[in-house]
């Protein structure tokens, strides 16, 4: 063989190994996702404050082990409310939820929240029942219930979940089919329909991405 027939194989069989090496770098890098201190319309029209920070609050899990909401930091959380008793668009976000669990339950930085909005009814025993239809890792998912007022607080200025004002009292109620992706240090990265299996793969896409960023 020539020298230049030699240098032509070589170039052809070049060519794919440099389209792959490239694929996968342009696939793999990092694009930060943006963070988010506070949506619109928590602001009337001013701007966000720079950072965000979680309401100092305690709950208890599923085990009655005692969570305190700066306790999770340094892990990617993905965090969403719900009611036990809900016969429809809960079930449904703990089925997508359970994709996740699958996913990333050997993972020790990543976990699932989910808190109730109905702790009258859903006590620690109520919270175990569920967590074992749903979750086979409780480790890696917790279910958190507490005082009324501190998880309406939670959901309101802690993540957003609802624009409405409210005391969490009596008559006070929450529900939102939104799931929350938390960042290692406590700062929201992105909402997601907990209903719709597209959203749950960008989710599950989103994670990877946090993930990347310290990398």
């Amino acid at each position: 063989m020539s020298k230049k027939s030699f240098l032509f194989v070589v170039w052809v069989l070049a060519i794919p190994m440099f389209a792959f090496a490239g694929f996968r770098f342009f696939k793999h890098r990092v694009v930060p996702l943006p963070i988010i201190t506070a949506p619109a319309s928590y602001t009337d029209g001013e701007s966000p404050p720079e950072v965000h920070s979680l309401p100092s609050l305690s709950f208890v899990n599923q085990h009655g082990e005692i969570m305190h909401t700066h306790s999770t930091k340094g892990k990617i959380k993905i965090v969403n409310f719900f009611f036990t008793h809900c016969p429809g668009v809960c079930p449904a976000m703990a089925r997508n939820l359970q994709t996740v669990e699958q996913q990333y339950s050997s993972d020790t930085d990543v976990m699932i929240l989910s808190y109730t909005v109905d702790p009258e009814r859903d006590d620690v025993d109520r919270l175990a029942s569920y967590a074992n239809i749903y979750s086979q890792n409780s480790k890696f998912w917790h279910f958190l219930t507490g005082e009324k007022k501190d998880l309406y607080a939670l959901a309101r200025r802690g993540y957003f979940i609802s624009a409405q004002d409210g005391d969490g009292g009596e008559d006070d109620f929450i529900h939102s089919q939104n799931l929350v992706l938390v960042d290692t240090q406590d700062q929201i990265r992105g909402y997601y329909d907990g209903t719709k299996s597209d959203d749950v793969e960008r989710l599950l896409f989103d994670i990877q991405r946090l993930k990347d960023e310290s990398i």
